[in-house]
């Protein structure tokens, strides 16, 4: 889970160190558009992040849908923002 978590700062990380760059042409070598290369990152964070507290609940066994731990508050609140938003792939489709 560390990895994830770690893996996913680095990438906003270094998305924001490319909008914020002054180096336009390395940006349009990838993407052409900014909010392309930040929606994909907000994407993939939102993915990991869904998984991670799926994976934390599953360690915690029944414990895991108890509040005392607060696991499943995080699972709840990033299910519904998944449910509400729509789906991924929509979102997908929209940036290509």
């Amino acid at each position: 889970m560390i990895l994830e978590i770690s893996l996913g700062l680095l990438l906003c990380h270094r998305v924001a160190q490319i909008v914020d760059s002054t180096d336009w042409f390395v940006l349009n070598i990838y993407f052409s558009y900014p909010s392309t290369l930040i929606s994909m990152a907000k994407r993939n964070s939102a993915n990991k992040s869904l998984q991670i507290c799926r994976t934390a609940r599953d360690m915690l066994g029944a414990n895991g849908i108890v509040d005392e731990f607060g696991v499943i508050r995080h699972v709840l609140n990033l299910e519904s923002v998944n449910t509400y938003e729509g789906h991924v792939t929509i979102k997908y489709f929209r940036d290509l």
